[in-house]
């Protein structure tokens, strides 16, 4: 008989391709996060795209060193699209390189949840 997964709380998880070949390899991962999160894998489109890449110019214009884009720029470009937040323990970069985005911390998300309680 197979197990099912509560949702207490109706969250909306957006899961990058690369994690969902990653998670698409452990026997049922996907399924889980689906029962539990409702996860729906997203596509690159041109506005995530361009989000990205000012991110990425601002970052190289402030004499960033990497010569490649930056997978944070990617996934806050993803956040602030679908969004326009994100749960994240490294909120420097999405704050400075991408201004818009709602930025949460851990800390700040544990505050939060326990007014709304």
């Amino acid at each position: 008989m197979r197990k099912r997964h509560s949702r207490k709380n109706k969250v909306r998880l957006f899961i990058f391709i690369d994690i969902y070949l990653l998670l698409f390899t452990f026997r049922n991962s996907f399924e889980i996060l689906y029962e539990l999160f409702e996860a729906t894998t997203t596509d690159l489109n041109i506005t995530i795209a361009r989000t990205a890449a000012a991110a990425f110019l601002q970052y190289k214009s402030l004499k960033g060193k990497r010569e490649f884009l930056i997978p944070d720029f990617l996934i806050g470009a993803h956040a602030q699209y679908y969004t326009n937040s994100i749960l994240t323990s490294n909120p420097r970069d999405f704050q400075k390189y991408i201004p818009k985005l709602n930025v949460i911390t851990p800390i700040q998300f544990i505050k939060m949840s326990r007014i709304k309680t």
